[in-house]
């Protein structure tokens, strides 16, 4: 068995060492390890794998030891910033209010109100601004949050102070602890509980630990995860309404559809078949009721729970809100994916280090859960030994697959996986209509929230293709396989993609 720890030590010779021989001592092995002191000063991340006994030893002793995170009660850094006249002596009282309440000064920044005159500096002090005055930003390290406020009271007699957020700036100047604040920002967010935090934590290690090569930056990683997590909240409820687009468009072979695009995560496409729709990937979990309003308003007289959807791959951004549909179609290899994250086995994104943190933050972020086994019917997979980019499945016979939907009639294929595994793409050669999932997406066809939020997944995973090489050649043999004519191509993210050739 594997288990994480997250350790708050001191920062002193011999730390690490006297954990590293306790887990020695349980007959534990050190698989991974990860320790910045530029982003974080105290916190160490380990992971060990034993038997379940040893482990649960192991983290009894360092309970006793009270190094776990969250046993440790350090201090913060507190970013103030406040205006005094520019004249001698001006800074000693408030100098001297942080030596009397013991706050340790840890970053000091003053300067002259008119070396540099801004209206956001302007507008943080409410009071007349004082002629020749000095602006000074000041982080105070502080182990009693409780003498905070008295503090900031007295201070507020001697001038205008405000406490600023505690954001990459603070977290620049202050390396006393980062992951803590980190999880704690990204729980106020989203909503999280204690036990969420903490796989927030492990987790941004993770791919701290991946990314930390590819950026010089160390900090880079945190804001683009928080943009991630800000952007999921921002569109819910109200935001969703204001920033989906719908879209009622014919197939070239006259068929009715439709498309819903949400601002975060997959489109779901709707096909109107002589006995209800057929619907096409789910998009993220958090906007399950914000979708369902779209699709009531689209398709009268359904309700969630009814009707059948199809998953074109099993990342979350395209399958979290199945519980929306009562039965689902999907190749046995998403169908497969499903049950490894049920058994919390890896699926196929996690089994790449990259793709491991960045699904686990994924899920955290937009309320994954693994779907239940009964709602699948099987597409059938991709033969094995299979040499084409993009292969027709086949059934339990050998037999190809064929999805009827009247007026739909869908050839069905699975990849390489190019994009991940068990990606299916399904042709329909009389309605000119093609469902390919992300191994072809509309990226000049995104909303503007679309595009600002599918920019985060390829820096956070290094890169969106489990396999580029495979992915291109799916992209180029896909377009061979369609043939001439007019066709439209309903991807993952973005408008209807017509083509003709």
């Amino acid at each position: 068995m594997h288990r994480s720890f997250v350790l708050a030590l001191n920062d002193r010779p011999g730390s690490f060492l006297a954990q590293e021989r306790l887990f020695a001592a349980h007959g534990l092995d050190i698989k991974r390890v990860s320790y910045n002191k530029v982003i974080d000063v105290h916190t160490l991340f380990i992971e060990v794998e034993g038997e379940e006994e040893a482990l649960d030893a192991a983290e009894a002793e360092l309970r006793e030891r009270r190094v776990l995170a969250g046993q440790r009660l350090w201090g913060r850094v507190v970013l103030l910033e406040f205006e005094l006249p520019d004249a001698e002596g001006a800074l000693t009282p408030f100098l001297e209010l942080c030596e009397r309440y013991g706050f340790s000064l840890t970053y000091l920044n003053a300067r002259a109100k008119d070396y540099h005159v801004g209206a956001a500096l302007d507008a943080l002090v409410s009071e007349p601004e004082l002629p020749g005055a000095e602006i000074v930003r000041a982080g105070l390290y502080v182990e009693d949050p409780a003498r905070l406020q008295v503090f900031l009271d007295e201070v507020q007699r001697i001038c205008p102070c405000r406490q600023l957020p505690f954001g990459r700036e603070g977290y620049l100047i202050d390396n006393t602890l980062f992951y803590e604040p980190f999880a704690k920002d990204i729980s106020k967010i989203c909503g999280f509980t204690e036990a969420q935090a903490k796989r927030v934590m492990v987790n941004a290690n993770r791919l701290i630990q991946v990314l930390e090569t590819t950026s010089t930056d160390p900090f880079k990683p945190f804001d683009y995860m928080r943009q991630f997590a800000e952007r999921i909240e921002r569109y819910r409820g109200d935001g969703y309404a204001e920033a989906v687009r719908t879209t009622r468009f014919t197939a070239p072979g006259g068929a009715q559809c439709a498309l819903v695009e949400p601002p975060c995560g997959s489109d779901t496409w709707i096909l109107f078949g002589d006995e209800g729709p057929l619907f096409v990937d789910t998009g993220f979990a958090v906007y399950r009721d914000e979708l369902a309003r779209e699709i009531e308003a689209l398709c009268p007289g359904w309700k969630p729970g009814e009707g059948t959807v199809l998953l074109s791959h099993g990342d979350a951004d395209h399958s979290g809100a199945i519980n929306l549909f009562a039965h689902a179609l999907a190749s046995e290899h998403v169908i497969e994916n499903y049950a490894r994250q049920r058994e919390g086995r890896p699926d196929w994104r996690e089994r790449d280090p990259r793709g491991l943190a960045y699904s686990r933050l994924a899920n955290l972020f937009s309320r994954y859960e693994p779907p239940a086994a009964e709602l699948f019917e099987s597409l059938g997979k991709r033969p094995e030994g299979a040499d084409e980019p993009i292969a027709r499945c086949v059934d339990a016979d050998g037999d190809p697959v064929t999805l009827d939907f009247a007026p739909f009639s869908f050839e069905v294929y699975e990849g390489k996986g190019g994009h991940v595994k068990g990606e299916t793409v399904l042709i329909d050669r009389t309605q000119h209509l093609c469902i390919s999932g992300d191994i072809l997406i509309n990226i000049h066809g995104e909303t503007r929230p679309q595009s600002e939020f599918n920019r985060l997944a390829p820096f956070l995973l290094t890169r969106v293709d489990a396999v580029p090489d495979f992915a291109r050649a799916e992209r180029k043999y896909l377009i061979r396989l369609l043939g001439p004519g007019v066709w439209q191509i309903l991807g993952g993210h973005g408008a209807v993609l017509t083509r003709q050739s």
